[in-house]
C-alpha cells in the first residue's frame, strides 16, 4: 500500500496555508488500527492473528523497511518544502492513555499476544504497562534501543526535524516521575550523540 496517502495531504494544506511546521508521531505507542496492509515499524511474520486487524503478529526483532523507506519520504518532501516536523518518538496516549485503569491491548503491537520476540508484556492494565513500557530498566528496552537507533538513523539526517521524546509522559497516572525523567532523558542524550 502506498502510505504517501497518509501524509501528503497533511503537507499540500500546510503548504497551501502558510504553515512551516507539521507534527508526527514517527514511532507510535504501538496502536494497532482496523487495517492489516497498514505499514508499522515491524515484520508482520509471527504467525497467529491480531484481534485488531487480523494480520498476522509483530516481530519485534525484525523491522518493516518499507515503513522506514515511507518515513525517508515523508521527510524529504516536507524538507523540500521548508516544512518542519516535529515527530514523537513514543507517546503514553492510546492504550497507555486515559484515566480509565483498564484497557484492551488488542491494539497495542507492544503486547506479547500480539507479537514475538518481545519482552514478555503480558499488561492487563495501564498501569502496568506504562510502568513497564516507560521503566528505563525495563525488560523493554533492548527493543527500544534498538527501535530509537533505527529511527535516528533516518531522522537524524534531515535538518527539518524537531523532536520530542515523549508526548504527555506527566501527564497519567502510573508513571514514577523520577523514571519517567529517566526515559526521557534517554532518549535526549540519544539524540544529542547524534
Amino acid at each position: 500500500e502506498d502510505q504517501r496517502s497518509e501524509w501528503l495531504p497533511v503537507l499540500d494544506n500546510a503548504q497551501q496555508n502558510g504553515y512551516k511546521m507539521v507534527r508526527a508521531l514517527a514511532i507510535s505507542d504501538g496502536w494497532i488500527g482496523d487495517d492489516a496492509s497498514h505499514i508499522y515499524p515491524y515484520v508482520r511474520n509471527g504467525g497467529g492473528s491480531v484481534p485488531a486487524d487480523g494480520g498476522q503478529k509483530f516481530n519485534l526483532n525484525q523491522f518493516d523497511q518499507r515503513f522506514w523507506d515511507n518515513l525517508e519520504d515523508y521527510l524529504t518532501e516536507a524538507e523540500s518544502r521548508g516544512i518542519v516536523v516535529v515527530i514523537e518518538t513514543f507517546g503514553v496516549s492510546g492504550p497507555f492513555g486515559g484515566s480509565g485503569s483498564s484497557t484492551d491491548f488488542s491494539h497495542n503491537y507492544w503486547h506479547s499476544s500480539n507479537s514475538i520476540g518481545g519482552s514478555g508484556n503480558n499488561w492487563n492494565n495501564k498501569r502496568t504497562a506504562r510502568e513497564s513500557f516507560f521503566n528505563p530498566s525495563g525488560s523493554m528496552r533492548t527493543i527500544q534501543d534498538r527501535l530509537i537507533n533505527k529511527f535516528l538513523d533516518y531522522t537524524s539526517q534531515h535538518n527539518n526535524v524537531v523532536y520530542q521524546p515523549v508526548n504527555e509522559m506527566f501527564s497519567y497516572e502510573g508513571l514514577d516521575n523520577n523514571n519517567a525523567r529517566l526515559f526521557m532523558n534517554w532518549i535526549r542524550d540519544k539524540i544529542r550523540q547524534r
